[in-house]
């Protein structure tokens, strides 16, 4: 297990509050039966590579929507929680408000609107199962309004995980050993702006000041299978800027990010290295229990496990561990590896007119090529997006 980090600061270092020992939840539930399996290690060459023995151990997941209910989340993410506990670092995009509040911002409207509320008992939820460090810049942290979001930050830091991502703050804590920054950013004003590009380069280099390792994750792209393969360009969806994820990606590298995950599209995007160091476009949804589609492309998911040099944050190596969802829309193993297929192809399709585009290829699962490629016939994004001749369902 991994060690726990000393006290934090959180924001414009402006307040405090200790790490609390993380509850573990899981203990009485039944065991399970299919265990996680991983792709090989890679470095950024794509070429296999040693476990790594001397590294910082970054694991994430892309968006948490949990269930209102708390038993609807009995058990969720229990089969992944060795894999979170054993990083140095374990984050998550939170996707909606940590509150007993009733009114929200918005109404439930089925395929328009949609408030996410999670209880409050799910903050100590994410600690047992060993998240550090949620973001709450997304388009759902505000549903609830500034009470729910109030009511997120007292829920998150009695339970010992830490809340990134409101305007000009970022999350500075020590982990094993290494005083790590994180910044949050998203399309919105009161988060830090994935599209204000010269704010965020200039946010990093603040963090770099004050932090050995800076880790940069965004809310930002288009949504969707159709959103999936990465043009280079400016990303909207409703009429939504959304941002230019790969400029994001190469300004924040270039102010000092040692790694940037991408969370908001709903779906996996291709991994590529950036001077050395990792991003990933989309981690796609991690917990759909909520709300979030589990159909399609959504239907696939991972845990990303990136190991850095602690000294200059480059990457070492990478890997996948993939999974896919359960009739509660719950995260459970793949051993189809569809995730590992996914994200491969994804990088062969994506960036085709994008300069320097090099794509990590992710080895494992070979002999799924067949499974793989009979699934993502029948997927929306092989139908109609990628199709030569688009299926008829498609025009309606």
């Amino acid at each position: 297990m991994k060690p726990k980090n000393s006290p934090f600061n959180l924001g414009r270092l402006g307040w405090g509050a200790a790490r609390l020992l993380a509850l573990t939840l899981a203990a009485a539930l039944p065991p399970l039966h299919a265990q996680p399996v991983a792709t090989a290690w890679v470095n950024c060459a794509s070429q296999p590579v040693p476990p790594p023995s001397e590294a910082f151990v970054v694991t994430a997941v892309g968006d948490l929507t949990l269930s209102g209910r708390a038993e609807g989340n009995a058990g969720a993410m229990r089969a992944f929680a060795p894999i979170l506990h054993g990083a140095d670092l374990a984050l998550a995009n939170l996707e909606g408000a940590i509150t007993e509040r009733e009114a929200s911002l918005k109404p439930f409207i089925p395929g328009k609107s949609y408030p996410f509320r999670f209880p409050a008992g799910a903050a100590a939820q994410l600690a047992g199962v060993g998240f550090d460090v949620v973001s709450v810049a997304n388009n759902h942290s505000n549903d609830y309004g500034p009470d729910g979001i109030s009511d997120t930050m007292v829920h998150l830091a009695r339970a010992g995980v830490v809340a990134t991502g409101l305007a000009g703050e970022f999350a500075l804590a020590q982990w094993s050993g290494k005083r790590v920054a994180v910044l949050a950013f998203s399309p919105y004003g009161r988060h830090n702006n994935v599209t204000q590009l010269t704010q965020a380069a200039r946010m990093v280099r603040l963090a770099r000041r004050h932090a050995d390792l800076v880790v940069v994750t965004f809310h930002g792209g288009a949504e969707g299978d159709a959103g999936a393969v990465l043009a280079g360009g400016d990303e909207t969806y409703a009429g939504e800027d959304r941002g230019n994820p790969r400029r994001f990606a190469q300004t924040v590298v270039a102010a000092g990010a040692d790694l940037v995950l991408g969370h908001g599209p709903h779906v996996l995007r291709p991994l590529e290295c950036i001077q050395g160091k990792l991003v990933a476009y989309s981690l796609g949804n991690f917990v759909s229990a909520g709300g979030l589609s589990a159909r399609n492309l959504a239907n696939v998911t991972a845990v990303l496990e990136a190991a850095l040099h602690p000294q200059t944050g480059h990457l070492q190596a990478v890997r996948l561990w993939p999974a896919t969802f359960n009739a509660q829309r719950l995260p459970v193993p793949d051993a189809s590896g569809r995730a590992a297929w996914l994200v491969n192809w994804l990088g062969t399709v994506s960036g085709q007119s994008v300069p320097g585009w090099r794509p990590l290829w992710l080895p494992g699962f070979e002999g799924r090529a067949a499974t793989f490629a009979k699934w993502l016939a029948g997927t929306q994004l092989a139908r109609c997006v990628h199709a030569a001749t688009p299926a008829p369902e498609c025009a309606r």
